[in-house]
């Protein structure tokens, strides 16, 4: 099978599969939103964003190690050594991942004292602890999968994960939701928590069947440094990001209760429960070709196929911000429409309108991320990343109190704006790629805005069919003028 036909099937299969679980995920947020409220949401999302501390420390760049190393391999026709380069990547992933582990155990009452006031119990955080090797080494198996270019293998088990997710964490609500806030946070990490071993079993199962087609080979010297030059920085950056996303994440109510705000969590909850579900809905379709361009690039830049790889670039980046200036316009023109639907909460709209411009930048973010870790780059995400959350941090600090969740509106604002400047600047001089404002972003923006207007006209009661309509001529005119054509989707 050409290499091109293969990339397109498993982005079909990818996209496909991410859209269906990030529509399960979406369904499932609003379920638990109307169910437990936004106060307990509030506290959910502070328990998560202790947890994603201890997620990074137990993968440590691991899954897009592999995906890279791996990738390196193949290109280079050294199939040979893949297995014990998975092996040396499992074996790293327990050593990560049982460190966090116990240092989650150790510390759970001392963070539920500092950080929810002791109105929980540790027993959240001691479930959640549990599951951390699984998830450690399922990452490296998964990027194992996404480099051999076999994502099928992984999208129906990540169908089978989030639907048991799903299932374990609603018959355990059932039960435990009337025994208080503890009760209903356990039954909601301990829903997630069976669902990672079972990822894992699965994964681990396929691997082993997948390893016994493919040709033994040796133990080539270097693999242990190849592995630990790469995810090294990543990891770094990892911890940095996300132990100070950690400390934003847990600062923002503490800083609004301390200004005299009554309903700081519940707010948070609103935000981060209720808004960034709808708002990073769409980028799933994203999310499905960044997985993918990683071993794609790597190849590329390996080669050093440089004309080839602009351009892949620039039809990836016109098509990103086409495809962002259309979910921003969206967003902003009907949030109080969704929010109605969603929710039934016309409220929440203020929130999803003041953030929807942003999904531009923060689409493109995500997928300059990626070529930049695919082209040996990623001390310079890691140098950025430390520059947006420190930025981040000192931001919050001095607007919450000012300003309240406004302040933390036009944080996420600023900070996404630097990362994602700084990211595509950096991009730019290593690939000598530009872009186009006005044909890529411009000209869409008022294109999809006069889609939206005229099909608010046509169908003015029709929610879902006023939207399909603007997609519709929003790219229809697009076409039309000559911006997009097939030869923009072709690898």
């Amino acid at each position: 099978m050409r290499k091109s036909k293969k990339f397109i099937i498993n982005a079909i299969i990818l996209t496909a599969t991410s859209v269906f679980l990030r529509s399960l995920q979406l369904s499932f947020s609003v379920y638990l939103s109307n169910t437990i409220g936004a106060e307990a949401m509030g506290n959910f999302h502070l328990v998560l964003s202790v947890y994603f501390f201890a997620v990074t420390l137990a993968t440590s760049g691991i899954g897009l190690t592999m995906t890279k190393l791996i990738s390196e391999e193949m290109a280079l026709g050294n199939e040979g050594n893949i297995r014990a380069l998975v092996r040396k990547g499992i074996l790293y992933c327990l050593c990560f991942s049982l460190l966090a582990a116990i240092l989650l155990f150790l510390f759970a009452p001392v963070l539920v004292n500092v950080c929810f006031g002791g109105c929980i119990s540790p027993l959240p955080l001691y479930i959640l602890a549990i599951g951390l090797p699984f998830l450690s080494v399922s990452s490296a198996l998964s990027g194992y999968f996404t480099a051999r270019r076999k994502v099928y293998k992984t999208a129906l088990g990540q169908i089978a994960e989030q639907i048991l997710k799903i299932g374990v964490t609603v018959c355990l609500l059932r039960i435990f939701l009337p025994k208080g806030l503890t009760a209903t946070l356990c039954a909601l990490v301990l829903g997630g928590t069976v669902s990672e071993i079972f990822s894992f079993l699965y994964l681990w199962i396929l691997s082993r069947l997948d390893f016994c087609r493919m040709k033994a080979g040796k133990h080539p010297a270097g693999q242990w440094k190849k592995l630990l030059g790469f995810s090294a920085p990543i990891a770094v950056s990892s911890y940095l990001r996300s132990g100070l996303s950690s400390v934003k994440q847990l600062m923002i109510p503490a800083r609004m209760n301390r200004s005299g705000v009554t309903n700081a969590v519940a707010q948070y909850g609103i935000v981060n429960g209720m808004v960034f579900p709808v708002l990073l809905f769409p980028q799933v379709v994203l999310a499905a070709f960044s997985a993918l361009l990683v071993p794609e690039i790597t190849e590329k830049y390996t080669l050093r196929q440089m004309e080839s790889l602009k351009g892949i670039l620039t039809r990836i980046f016109k098509v990103t911000l086409i495809f962002a200036v259309a979910i921003g316009g969206i967003l902003f023109l009907y949030a109080k429409d969704l929010c109605l639907t969603l929710y039934n909460n016309a409220d929440i709209a203020f929130y999803l309108k003041l953030l929807a411009p942003l999904v531009v930048i923060m689409y493109l973010d995500d997928i300059v991320d990626a070529v930049l870790k695919g082209i040996n780059c990623q001390v310079a995400v890691v140098r950025i990343n430390i520059i947006d959350s420190f930025t981040g941090i000192i931001l919050l600090w001095n607007l919450l109190p000012v300003f309240h969740i406004k302040g933390y509106l036009m944080a996420i604002f600023l900070s996404e704006i630097l990362n994602g400047t700084l990211s595509i600047l950096k991009l730019m001089k290593h690939t000598d790629f530009t872009l186009s404002p006005f044909r890529w972003i411009v000209f869409p923006a008022t294109v999809i805005g006069l889609s939206m207007i005229s099909s608010k006209i046509l169908l003015p009661f029709s929610l879902w069919g006023s939207i399909l309509l603007s997609v519709f001529l929003y790219f229809g005119i697009l076409y039309a003028v000559g911006i997009v054509d097939s030869a923009d989707f072709k690898v």
